[in-house]
């Protein structure tokens, strides 16, 4: 290869090797001359060491004098030879078009995806996290029910681990929660973080404009201030509008604005739904309120270490009482990168192969060119040209080709870059992806990928183009370099490969789709179409009194009851789908205790009468409890009642979570509730309560014929019935169900777009190796239909040529998938990674294509004339 790209900096070995030769040259005439004179050889020779002088000087005299010049004509003469490689290889562009649009075309799409997949991963996965220190910093949860459960922490606890903690630098809090904004414009509800003033310090985060908060700022009485995301300032303000100093109504109370954040602020730290577009300044205080804390460790601590520490130290304050919790931390870049990790690499796995297909491709297309420069290899030898200069020449034209598709290919990626944000789910785990930009980094990327693949499906053609005789090539066309075995077995080798590599690719996207359509069908069963529900934010500064609330409820429930379409309308405070877990100790009345605080984790839910209605849950024995809740009446599920009441006598058993509070009376026993995604797995036990002193939170869910119809009408009508009322989410289950099986179309639909276009790679592959055959073939198919040979003798023979690459690629392709699938294994739902009926549906498809791809050629094969043939083979 060096000798293919010689570089001018080798002057200088042959400048130091031609100085080493003359000096030793006149040296040795200087000692003839002497032992010549009649002086002893020895004496001879050191007489003339002396005479010729310093040696070493003189040879960094001369390499000082020769080495520009020589460098100069050195690398003139390498871009004389370039530019003059570059104009061949763009007249063979232009003499042949079609050719060069097709290669440049195929690696356009190989590249195009892999750049697309690229930016994602160098944006997610390698771009350093914008904030100080970034790899030392962790999220410090509480750790309760004896390391059973991780919540956030309280601000006495967090204070705890701040006034004795040594393994963390720092450890700062944060608070989330949704306000309504309003002014100018449509009221909106946003998302936003209550802010501890030293937080942005703490992560070395400066705003975008304006300043950070102060600790007057979070001070009682001080002037109410804000500062707003870069999102939300483009769409209220305008970028060119600087929005400090004006005033935004949050909740109804005036806020002046003070500065604006950077863009990715929260991209690793906040793990919710929708960016934080409002920060209030969080006041100082203590107390049992939860806030979630971030720390940074001290150099040197690790993860293990310093949760070891904050658990102690809990455990060793009194105050903390016997129950004292534990420490969980986890590091921020793993909780930011877990998911999108194992995605993307198997994505970029994907997008890797689908450029091999092209690269194959282009190889064969490349091989079978050659056949048809035969001649004009063999003159440019005759005339003095040696192998490495060809070679030098056929993979700059490559190399030009490669570039012409990752131009191509970024075109496509500055196109498609978007189009994955636009596909990304609205789920946690995907909200970064709408951030992604192509930028200088990842056009390096494709500008290198270009010359590599350009020189990967360069250098086999190069290789077997040029191995060839003079006189051979001049000659002898029927024995051209493309057509030997060795090159005919590279190209069969090369697409026998692709089938293979698409038959993973389509095997792993089918896996997927049956997935999806097994759990579609089953979450479908759990929840029927007619459910739709309402989530609502009852604001307790508005609507201060729980009774307030409870009655407001209470007035939207028969406000929907009375709707046309509508079946069943209940309240709840949380919807089926969505649910509430509730991890308690629990004791059942006649029971002996349980030893120890043993905790059991339960589906939690207050409803009222009318809830197992709507969402269709059926009864098994006794009644829906009574709307009075001072009656302390439960429902359960079949599961907890199998679980923890007597047998034979589940109504009428009473149970209570913890020893302090009322024992409930178990009046109903309905069926197993399902939530989706959870199929499969033991239906977990659950209890139901009367939905009484309403909280802040609380769901309508009803029924209807048509409920994406009756959505908007029931939405607006809970908004003109309390304008105080915040409506957090409004879907029917098609849309619910839609959002969870988000993760898995996602990653579906891209899988599938990259196995669609290897299909289309390996069946262009396969139809040009046939056609190319029957060229090849054209002589002696001539030769058999004189001889007798039928319509159906031509065509199967070369349909079987087609169909036994095709088969040969299907064998291994299955071999392949069947260890390959394992890696989505954890996405699968009903199938599993060796499914039988998926890896036989494939395959036959594989083979239907490749008998499409092979009739075209059988096609022309027919219309072979045996007397052209033999005229032409004679």
């Amino acid at each position: 290869m060096r000798r293919l790209f010689r570089l001018p900096f080798r002057a200088f070995a042959h400048i130091t090797r031609d100085l080493d030769e003359e000096v030793a040259f006149h040296l040795e005439r200087r000692v003839e001359d002497l032992v010549a004179a009649g002086m002893p050889p020895d004496a001879a020779r050191a007489e003339a060491l002396q005479r010729f002088g310093d040696v070493e000087d003189l040879r960094a005299f001369c390499r000082a004098v020769e080495r520009p010049g020589v460098v100069r004509s050195r690398v003139t003469a390498w871009l004389s030879d370039l530019g003059q490689d570059l104009r061949f290889a763009g007249r063979q562009f232009v003499r042949s078009p079609g050719f060069s649009l097709l290669v440049v075309a195929t690696i356009g799409l190989g590249i195009g995806a892999t750049t697309t997949i690229y930016c994602a991963v160098h944006d997610l996965l390698m771009k350093p996290l914008p904030y100080r220190d970034a790899d030392r910093l962790v999220a410090v949860d509480e750790l309760v029910f004896h390391g059973q459960a991780s919540i956030s922490p309280s601000r006495d606890v967090v204070d705890a681990w701040r006034a004795g903690g040594h393994s963390l630098e720092g450890i700062v809090e944060y608070t989330s929660a949704q306000w309504t904004l309003s002014g100018a414009g449509e009221p909106e509800l946003v998302s936003g973080k209550g802010l501890a003033p030293n937080l942005l310090p703490f992560l070395g985060v400066r705003p975008l404009l304006g300043r950070a908060f102060t600790t007057e700022d979070a001070r009682s009485g001080a002037p109410a201030v804000v500062m707003i995301g870069e999102a939300l300032w483009r769409r209220r303000f305008g970028a060119s509008s600087s929005p400090l100093g004006r005033t935004m109504t949050i909740d109804g109370r005036p806020y002046i604005v003070i500065g604006v954040m950077p863009r990715d602020f929260g991209l690793a730290l906040f793990y919710d739904l929708d960016q934080p577009q409002v920060f209030l300044p969080l006041p100082s205080g203590t107390g049992a309120d939860r806030v979630a804390a971030l720390g940074r460790l001290r150099r040197g601590v690790t993860v293990d270490q310093a949760a070891r520490e904050l658990g102690a130290l809990a455990a060793s304050d009194p105050s903390m009482g016997p129950n004292a919790p534990g420490a969980n931390l986890v590091a921020v870049r793993d909780a930011f990168q877990g998911w999108y990790r194992s995605t993307l690499t198997l994505l970029l796995g994907a997008v890797g192969l689908v450029l091999l297909i092209a690269c194959a491709n282009v190889t064969n297309l490349l091989l079978m060119r050659a056949w048809s420069r035969q001649r004009e290899f063999g003159i440019r030898t005759a005339i003095g040209a040696g192998r490495g200069r060809l070679v030098r020449q056929l993979l700059t034209e490559s190399v030009l080709l490669g570039l012409g598709g990752g131009g191509l290919g970024v075109l496509l990626a500055w196109r498609g870059v978007p189009l994955v944000a636009v596909l990304h789910p609205r789920i946690p785990t995907m909200t970064a992806l709408a951030q992604i930009r192509l930028d200088p980094h990842v056009l390096a990327f494709a500008l290198g990928l270009a010359c590599c693949t350009g020189m990967l499906f360069g250098l086999a053609p190069a290789w077997f183009a040029t191995e060839h005789q003079m006189g051979e090539s001049l000659k002898d066309t029927a024995r051209s370099t493309a057509g030997r075995p060795s090159s005919r077995h590279l190209r069969h080798g090369l697409v026998v490969g692709e089938v293979a590599v698409s038959m993973v690719l389509l095997i792993a996207a089918g896996l997927l789709v049956r997935s999806l359509a097994t759990r579609a069908t089953a979450d479908e069963g759990l929840y029927p179409a007619g459910l739709l529900s309402v989530e609502l934010e009852l604001p307790a500064d508005r609507l201060p009194s729980p009774a307030v609330r409870a009655q407001l409820l209470a007035r939207i429930v028969e406000r929907a009851r009375v709707m046309p379409g509508v079946q069943a309308v209940s309240g709840a405070l949380m919807s089926p789908w969505t649910g509430s877990a509730l991890m308690a100790t629990l004791a059942v009345q006649g029971q002996p205790p349980e030893r120890g605080a043993k905790f059991h984790m339960l589906a939690f839910n207050n409803v009222t009468p009318d809830y197992f209605r709507a969402a269709e849950i059926a009864f098994l024995a006794g009644r829906v409890f009574s709307a009075d809740s001072s009656d302390h009446e439960a429902v359960v599920s079949r599961a907890f009642a199998r679980q923890y009441l007597p047998a034979g006598a589940w109504l009428g058993a009473r149970f209570r979570f913890g020893d302090r509070v009322p024992w409930w009376t178990v009046v109903g026993v309905v069926a197993d509730p399902r939530l989706p995604g959870e199929e499969g797995a033991p239906p977990q036990p659950a209890v139901y309560q009367p939905l009484a002193g309403t909280g802040t939170h609380a769901t309508i869910l009803a029924r209807s014929e048509s409920p994406a119809a009756l959505l908007p009408f029931l939405t607006r009508s809970i908004v003109r019935m309390e304008p105080a009322i915040h409506v957090l989410r409004a879907r029917t289950v098609r849309m619910a169900l839609a959002d969870l099986r988000a993760e898995p179309r996602f990653l579906l639909t891209l899988l599938g777009a990259f196995a669609g276009i290897a299909l289309l790679l390996a069946t262009v592959g396969l139809y040009g190796v046939v056609a190319y055959a029957v060229r090849q073939r054209t002589h002696e198919i001539g030769v058999r239909v004189a001889l007798g040979a039928g319509t159906a003798d031509v065509l199967h023979m070369v349909l079987r040529h087609g169909l036994a690459l095709a088969l040969v690629g299907v064998v291994l392709g299955l071999a392949g998938a069947a260890a390959a699938t394992r890696v989505i294994r954890s996405q699968l739902y009903g199938v599993g990674p060796g499914d039988p009926a998926t890896f036989a549906v494939v395959g036959a498809l594989l083979t239907l294509v490749a008998l499409v791809a092979s009739y075209s050629p059988a096609r022309a094969a027919l219309r072979i004339s045996p007397v052209e043939a033999l005229r032409a083979g004679g």
